[in-house]
C-alpha cells in the first residue's frame, strides 16, 4: 500500500532537503527545456461530466451500493450549512487530462455556484481534485486541511464512499466554526543548515534555475506576442463573446420588461389605438428575445459544441440582441411624444397614492402567511418567496418617499421630475402586489404538490411491487438494481417529502422513470396509457407551478438576476407551451416536455436566488441607503428602501438604466445605458444592467488536489 508522504521536511535532515531541492530544480530545468524545444500542442476538447441533477456520479463503479451513505452525508451538509457537495468517481481524467481543468469544466457545465463544492476522483490515475468558487467561505488552509486530514487517508485505503463522507463531514465541521487550519510551520531552531558546501550547492541550483527560467521567459514572450497577434487578427475571444452575450441578453430582457410596463401605462393614458405601433414593436422584440434565449440554452446544455459552432451561435445571439435593441430605440422618440402627461402629473399622482394605500396591509399579511408556511415546509420549498415581506416594506417606503418628493416637485413646477418619481412609485406598488400574490401562489402550489407527491409515492410503490413479482418469476432480469434506487428515494419521500413536496416529487419521479420504463413491456396498452396520462397531468401541473413561482421571483428581483436564470426560465416556458400543445395528440411527448420545463424552472430559480444573494451581499458591504435625485446623484438618508428599489430594478429605470449596474456585476450597482425614451427617461426600451456572475468559476476558481 502506498505510504503517505510526511507533511513537511524536517529541519534536522539537511541532506534530504538538499536532495528534494535538487530534484525540484532538475524537474524545473527539464520542464523549462521542454517548453523551449517542444512545439505547442493543440488543446484537447473538454469532456466534462453532466450531473443531470445527481449529487453522486459513480462512473468507475466503486461505491458498491454505498451511494445512499454518501447521499446522506451530502444531505446533512446541505441542511446544516446550505452547501451542496457533488462527488464524481471516474476512471481517469481525460479531455482535458489536467485535473483542475477537468473539474473546472465539469463545474461550468453544470452551473455550479458559490455554495457548491465539487470532489472529483480519478480512480485508475489515483488523482483527485477538490474545487470551489473563489467566493467560497473557507480559505485555502481550511480546504487543504480537509483534503489531508479527511479525504486523502480514505482514498489511500480505497474507501471511496468514506472519502466522500469525510469530505462532507470535514466541510460541515469547518463551516460550523471549528476553527481555521493552523498552517504555521514548526520551527525548532534548526533552520541554520550551515556549511560552505551546503551554501554552494544551493547557489549552483539557483543559478542553473535562473538561467533556464530566463531562457524560458524569453521564449514565452516571443510566443505570447505571436499568439496575441493571431488573437487580434481572429477577433474577440470566446470568453469575450460569452461576456457580451450575457450582458446583451440581460439588457434586452430588462428593456422588454421596462417597455411592457411603459406600454401599459401609455395604453391606460392614451388608448390602444395611439399605442398600437409600440405594441407591434414590442411583440416582435419579445419573439426575437425568446429566440436568443433558446440559442443561449443550446450553448449551455450538456451536449458539447465545437469551437466553431459555439462562436457562430454566440455571434447569432449578439446580432439578434443588437437588432432588437435598435428596433426599440427606433420607437423611443415617437414614444416621447406621448409624454404630455408630464405637463399635468396631478391625476397620475392621485392614482399612485391610491395604489399605495391599497397595499397598506400587505407586509403584515405576507409575514403571517410566511410564518404559517415556515411551520409546515422547509426553507428550500419557500426559496422563491424568501425575504418577500422585507422587500414589500422597502418598496412601500420607497414609493412613499417618491410620492412626497413628487408633490414637492409639482409645487415647484418641476413636472418632469415629478413624472419620474410618480412612475417609480407606481412600479414599486405593482411589485408589492406581485410579491403578495407570489406568496398566495406558492401556498396553493405546495398544497397541490403534496397531492402530487402522494400520487408519485403510490406509483413508485406499485412499480416496486411489480418489479418484485417480475424478479421472482424471471430471476436475473437486472431489475433489482433499479428497484433499489427507487427504494432509497421512496423512503426519503415518505419521511421528509412533505416538508418540500415539489422537489421530493421531482426526485422520486426521476428515480422511478428507469424502472417505469423497464416495466412498460409488462403492462397492457390500456394500463400504459392510463399511467402516462396521470403522469402527464401531474408533470404539467408541477411545471406550471414552478414556472409561475420563478417568473414572479425574477420579475420582482430583476435588478439582480443575470442571463443564466433568465435563459433557463425562458426555455422552461417554451417547453411548458410545447407540453400543452402536445397534451392531447402526444401524451408521452407532453410528459417529457413538462418534465423538462419543471427541471429548467427549478434551475432558473436556484440561479436567480444565488444572484440575489450576491446582490444583497454586495449592497450590504457598502451600506445602501438614501434615494436618488432627478439628476442621478445620491441623497443621504432614507433608510434601505433604496436597496429594495434597486433589487426590483426600479432605480435603474429611473436613471435610464432599466434595472441596475454597468457591464460587470461584482463591481456593484449604478450606471445605466444611454437609451432614450420611456416615461421620464427610463422607459420604452429599458436599458442595460449587468452580466451574470452566477455560474461556477464566473469569478475565478480555487481548490486543491493531487495524487493519493
Amino acid at each position: 500500500m502506498r505510504q503517505p508522504l510526511p507533511a513537511r521536511a524536517s529541519a534536522r535532515a539537511p541532506h534530504r532537503l538538499l536532495a528534494r531541492i535538487g530534484a525540484s530544480a532538475g524537474a524545473i530545468a527539464l520542464t523549462a527545456l521542454a517548453l523551449v524545444v517542444a512545439p505547442a500542442q493543440p488543446a484537447l476538447a473538454g469532456d466534462p461530466v453532466s450531473l443531470d441533477g445527481r449529487y453522486v456520479v459513480d462512473e468507475a463503479g466503486v461505491l458498491d451500493g454505498s451511494t445512499a451513505e454518501v447521499q446522506d452525508a451530502i444531505d446533512t451538509l446541505a441542511t446544516e450549512q446550505g452547501v451542496n457537495l457533488f462527488v464524481i468517481y471516474t476512471d481517469s481524467f481525460e479531455n482535458p487530462a489536467d485535473r483542475q481543468q477537468w473539474a473546472s469544466e465539469t463545474a461550468q457545465l453544470n452551473q455550479l455556484g458559490t455554495n457548491d463544492v465539487l470532489l472529483a476522483v480519478a480512480v485508475d490515475d489515483r488523482l483527485y481534485q477538490l474545487s470551489v468558487d473563489s467566493g467560497f467561505p473557507l480559505d485555502d488552509q481550511q480546504l487543504q486541511s480537509i483534503e489531508t486530514d479527511d479525504i486523502v487517508p480514505q482514498l489511500r485505503e480505497g474507501d471511496w464512499a468514506g472519502a466522500a463522507v469525510a469530505a462532507a463531514q470535514g466541510l460541515d465541521g469547518a463551516l460550523g466554526g471549528s476553527g481555521s487550519v493552523d498552517g504555521t510551520a514548526d520551527s525548532d531552531g534548526a533552520g541554520l543548515l550551515g556549511g560552505f558546501i551546503w551554501v554552494v550547492a544551493i547557489l549552483v541550483v539557483l543559478l542553473v534555475g535562473a538561467v533556464v527560467i530566463a531562457l524560458v521567459l524569453r521564449r514565452r514572450r516571443t510566443l505570447d506576442k505571436a499568439v496575441t497577434a493571431q488573437a487580434q487578427a481572429a477577433g474577440p475571444s470566446q470568453k469575450e463573446l460569452d461576456q457580451k452575450v450575457g450582458a446583451l441578453l440581460v439588457e434586452l430582457d430588462d428593456a422588454v420588461t421596462s417597455s411592457t410596463e411603459e406600454l401599459g401605462f401609455a395604453v391606460a393614458q392614451f388608448g390602444a389605438e395611439a399605442t398600437a405601433p409600440f405594441q407591434t414593436a414590442l411583440t416582435e422584440v419579445k419573439a426575437e428575445l425568446s429566440r436568443a434565449f433558446t440559442i443561449k440554452q443550446k450553448l449551455d446544455d450538456a451536449e458539447p459544441d465545437t469551437a466553431e459552432e459555439r462562436r457562430a451561435l454566440s455571434l447569432e445571439i449578439i446580432d439578434i440582441c443588437e437588432k432588437a435593441d435598435a428596433r426599440l430605440d427606433s420607437e423611443a422618440e415617437a414614444f416621447d411624444a406621448l409624454r404630455d402627461v408630464e405637463r399635468d402629473p396631478a391625476p397620475a399622482l392621485a392614482e399612485a397614492r391610491s395604489e399605495l394605500t391599497d397595499s397598506e396591509t400587505a407586509p403584515a399579511e405576507v409575514r403571517e402567511r410566511l410564518a404559517a408556511l415556515g411551520a409546515s415546509y422547509d426553507p428550500a420549498a419557500l426559496g422563491t418567496v424568501e425575504g418577500s415581506a422585507e422587500q414589500i416594506e422597502k418598496l412601500r417606503a420607497f414609493a412613499t418617499t417618491q410620492l412626497t418628493e413628487a408633490e414637492q416637485a409639482i409645487a415647484a413646477g418641476r413636472t418632469g421630475e415629478a413624472a419620474v418619481q410618480i412612475r417609480a412609485a407606481r412600479q414599486a406598488s405593482a411589485q408589492v402586489r406581485t410579491l403578495a400574490l407570489a406568496v398566495l401562489t406558492l401556498e396553493k402550489n405546495l398544497r397541490e404538490a403534496s397531492a402530487g407527491l402522494a400520487a408519485a409515492v403510490a406509483d413508485a410503490e406499485s412499480d416496486l411491487a411489480a418489479a418484485a413479482q417480475l424478479e421472482a418469476s424471471r430471476p436475473g432480469t437486472g431489475i433489482a438494481g433499479l428497484s433499489a434506487a427507487v427504494g432509497v428515494e421512496l423512503e426519503r419521500a415518505r419521511t421528509t417529502g412533505a416538508r418540500d413536496p415539489l422537489n421530493a416529487r421531482q426526485s422520486l419521479e426521476r428515480a422511478d422513470a428507469p424502472l417505469d420504463q423497464a416495466l412498460a413491456a409488462e403492462r397492457t396498452e390500456r394500463e400504459r396509457q392510463a399511467r402516462i396520462l396521470s403522469q402527464r397531468d401531474r408533470a404539467i401541473s408541477s411545471a406550471e407551478s414552478q414556472v409561475a413561482s420563478t417568473a414572479q421571483f425574477l420579475e420582482t428581483r430583476r435588478g439582480a438576476v443575470g442571463p443564466d436564470a433568465r435563459t433557463r426560465l425562458s426555455e422552461a416556458q417554451r417547453h411548458l407551451d410545447q407540453a400543452h400543445a402536445l397534451a392531447t395528440t402526444d401524451p408521452e411527448g407532453s410528459l417529457r416536455e413538462a418534465t423538462t420545463a419543471a427541471e429548467l424552472a427549478t434551475r432558473a430559480a436556484a440561479s436567480a436566488q444565488q444572484d440575489v444573494s450576491w446582490a444583497q451581499s454586495d449592497q450590504s458591504s457598502w451600506g445602501g441607503g438614501g434615494s436618488w435625485t432627478s439628476s442621478g446623484s445620491r441623497r443621504s438618508g432614507g433608510g434601505d428602501d433604496f436597496g429594495g428599489a434597486l433589487l426590483g430594478g426600479i432605480i435603474g429605470s429611473m436613471l435610464g438604466g432599466g434595472g441596475g449596474g454597468g457591464s460587470s456585476y461584482r463591481g456593484g450597482f449604478g450606471g445605466g445605458s444611454s437609451r432614450r425614451g420611456g416615461f421620464g427617461g427610463g422607459g420604452f426600451g429599458g436599458g442595460s444592467r449587468r452580466s451574470s456572475g452566477g455560474s461556477f468559476g464566473g469569478g475565478g476558481r480555487r481548490g486543491g488536489g493531487g495524487r493519493f
